[in-house]
């Protein structure tokens, strides 16, 4: 790890101040917002201190090519430079023509790509079970404010870019302004910075040149501003449920660039999610011979289920799972209530529930459609298709509840 010892210091000291979160660090995954500038890539060292210090899982790097500008060369070069400086590190990146988009839907191109960008981030923290990990800081509040105030907002606009909200952690907003500074200017990391960062045609930008520089110098104090309208003493997710997730997906593309040590640490710190025990060394060796065999299987140990289709991630299904539990009925006046891996649908009370079966067919168009090729589409574990809710009408499949799975999927009615 290539940082001084100041920095070090610095990193023990902010990791420190996110006590009340170091829980929730240790065993969720980051999926970091990478824009390539200094901020980011800041987080990202932190962040890479957490993995070192056996703190936290990897983070997954995502970067959004908004293509205002032609970036095709820059985005090899980070990849190229996060690929050889953070192996262990997964990168996903997406593009979109953010110029076009704001057009058609009428927004500014600051606000169609944060559209855009945080679509992007939701699906892939689903997808991981994981939390949005963003490098705003308490510069970027200070600008929120004022963007806040200029568009008419109340109190509610001073509360803006809490440390967490709605799936998103914002651990910077604990680091004061000036060791902020400082990390940045003893550090001589390579970023990759956007040049429309100064372009006046932004709100925020002319903000940041023109008007905060103005209040600092009259003796404005954000992190106090800060303090003032949001309780640090407030316990974490004191307000939400924090529940073990039923799986988890595991994207290890290209598994023929991972070590077999890294491996093996990227499989633990899911199984440490789950609250599963590391994974034996034998059942490690079968596992990367199957991946890199780029075949389907279903491999088990005593407490674990790990799952692959050909074109799917690897998911890792624990036993003692709510997916291999029959999903539950509640009858009421007009309708019926199914419950299943923690969700749960409403449906009109003349359909009956049922399970998947070998052999069992439902209607689509003028054919029967076997189940299980639709269940095999949906990315459905062979193990958990038995549980799999099916609703049926007069002894005919009728539903299939897809979306008790996973809520990006959409149930399969007869037709």
């Amino acid at each position: 790890m290539n940082i001084s010892s100041q920095t070090l210091q610095l990193f023990q000291k902010l990791y420190e101040s996110l006590k009340p979160y170091h829980s929730f660090i240790s065993s969720n995954t980051a999926i970091l917002a990478y824009s390539g500038g200094k901020d980011s890539r800041l987080l990202l060292e932190f962040y890479n201190y957490l993995y070192i210090s056996n703190l936290s899982p990897p983070p997954i790097l995502f970067h959004l090519n908004h293509n205002i500008r032609d970036t095709r060369d820059e985005v090899k070069e980070i990849h190229t430079y996060l690929k050889a400086n953070f192996p262990n590190f997964m990168f996903i990146y997406k593009s979109s023509n953010i110029l076009k988009l704001s057009k058609r839907i009428k927004k500014s191109l600051e606000e169609t790509g944060r559209l855009v960008r945080y679509k992007h981030l939701n699906q892939l923290s689903k997808k991981c079970s994981g939390y949005i990990l963003t490098a705003h800081h308490i510069e970027d509040y200070l600008e929120t404010v004022l963007i806040n105030l200029i568009r008419g907002s109340g109190e509610a606009g001073l509360r803006s870019l809490p440390v967490y909200s709605n799936n998103i952690f914002r651990p910077f907003m604990l680091l004061p302004r000036e060791e902020m500074r400082q990390i940045l200017e003893m550090e001589k990391w390579q970023v990759f910075e956007d040049e429309t960062n100064y372009s006046q045609n932004y709100l925020r930008n002319r903000l940041r040149i023109t008007l905060t520089p103005l209040l600092y110098r009259e003796g404005l104090n954000p992190s106090k501003l800060y303090k003032n309208f949001h309780n640090s003493e407030e316990p974490f997710f004191s307000h939400q449920r924090i529940e073990i997730p039923t799986y988890i997906k595991v994207f290890l593309e290209p598994i023929e660039c991972i070590q077999t040590n890294t491996l093996k640490k990227i499989l633990d710190n899911y199984l440490s999610i789950l609250n599963l025990h590391p994974i034996r060394r034998e059942i490690l060796l079968e596992l990367q011979t199957l991946l890199q065999n780029h075949q389907s299987f279903t491999k088990e140990n005593v407490e674990t289920y790990f799952w692959k289709s050909e074109k799917s991630p690897l998911y890792i299904i624990p036993k003692k799972s709510g997916v291999f539990q029959n999903p539950r009925l509640n009858v009421q006046k007009d309708k019926i209530e199914i419950e299943w891996n923690n969700s749960s649908k409403n449906y009109p009370s003349y359909l009956t529930l049922n399970v998947f079966s070998k052999g069992l067919k439902i209607k689509s168009g003028k054919i029967h459609k076997e189940i299980s090729e639709i269940l095999r589409t949906a990315e459905i574990p062979f193990p958990v298709r038995p549980y799999i809710p099916i609703l049926f009408n007069s002894n005919e499949p009728e539903v299939i509840l897809l979306s008790l799975w996973n809520r990006d999927l959409k149930d399969f009615f007869s037709r």
